[in-house]
């Protein structure tokens, strides 16, 4: 997969286990010991990342992250000076292995007069991210830490620029296709020309239609049903999403109009969204956008069940409609 979106982290964990039957505590421990990173390699945003991907995805597509973050930096007052000196006040606090929080580090900012007010301190750690100084540590309680990239990912000798535009498409198409030339523009940040470069050093060509598909990808639909999470790689990986489905005219907010919230998968297919409440009893609550065939809604139950097993709880309500 690459990355898959992680700034919603407990959503992002049931993303890796929809994809691997791991369990949270497995992903849990696995996170706390580095197998698994998290970092901003692309969009502005937070994704998970083996750290054998992780430095040549952050210098692939650090060009494109500065172009993105250079004017909100300015607005910010976080000149190149500025960033500088934070982010070596930061790397001295981790030297040695050492993991701190968002608020520790902002302290040590603080210490030094640098203000880390408002957004100012989370674009500065974003920052040292991009640039492969920081990653997140294992959490603290619900909190990340951060530590130094050194401490957590190995040494790798820089990457030929064209091997790993052809990796990236490879990988991409692979996990995601069909896809088009416009959808791997908007999930890796490339530009058009180095989106097509990319695809043409992978050997990988459009259809009639225009879609692309890796080596591994079949036309076989999928079966089975899946309560997907918040921002899912099914769904944010494209940016036309129509080929999954479309949210009915009435569904006014964002995240369900554009597909990118708790959907509910059936064969491949979008049907509606989902809720679950977890303060007591594990209530699940399906909002279909269509009626559901009785073969399709106990596909969606089993879904709920899994979903429960993952969070160590039963369901105690299911409810479609």
């Amino acid at each position: 997969m690459v990355a898959i979106q992680a700034q919603e982290f407990g959503w992002a964990k049931w993303a890796l286990a929809l994809r691997s039957g791991a369990s949270d505590a497995a992903i849990e421990k696995a996170f706390a010991g580095g197998a698994i990173l998290r970092t901003h390699p692309m969009r502005g945003t937070h994704h998970f990342v083996a750290p054998a991907d992780v430095r040549w995805l952050l210098a692939l597509l650090l060009p494109r992250t500065l172009v993105r973050t250079g004017p909100r930096h300015g607005r910010l007052g976080l000149d190149p000076k500025t960033l500088a000196k934070a982010l070596d006040l930061i790397a001295r606090a981790l030297e040695g292995g050492h993991a701190k929080t968002r608020a520790e580090l902002g302290a040590v900012l603080t210490r030094a007069k640098i203000s880390p007010e408002g957004q100012r301190l989370p674009h500065i750690l974003m920052h040292g991210e991009v640039t492969s100084l920081l990653c997140s540590g294992p959490r603290r309680g619900k909190d990340i830490t951060f530590m130094l990239l050194d401490d957590r990912a190995p040494a790798q000798k820089p990457r030929p620029r064209t091997e790993a535009l052809a990796d990236l498409a490879t990988r991409y198409f692979t996990t995601r296709g069909p896809a088009t030339v416009r959808d791997f523009v908007w999930w890796s940040t490339l530009t058009t020309a180095d989106a097509k470069l990319a695809i043409g050093e992978a050997g990988l060509h459009a259809d009639a239609t225009g879609h692309i598909r890796g080596a591994a990808t079949t036309k076989a639909k999928p079966a089975g049903a899946r309560l997907l999470p918040m921002y899912d790689e099914y769904l944010v990986s494209y940016a036309a999403r129509d080929l999954a489905g479309v949210a009915p005219a009435h569904e006014a907010a964002f995240l369900t109009k554009s597909m990118l919230g708790t959907m509910v998968e059936v064969a491949g297919e979008i049907v509606g969204t989902w809720t679950r409440t977890t303060t007591g009893a594990l209530k699940i609550h399906v909002t279909p956008w269509r009626k559901l065939a009785p073969r399709e809604q106990a596909l969606v139950e089993e879904a709920a069940v899994r979903f429960a097993a993952f969070v160590g709880r039963e369901v105690a309500s299911f409810r479609v409609g």
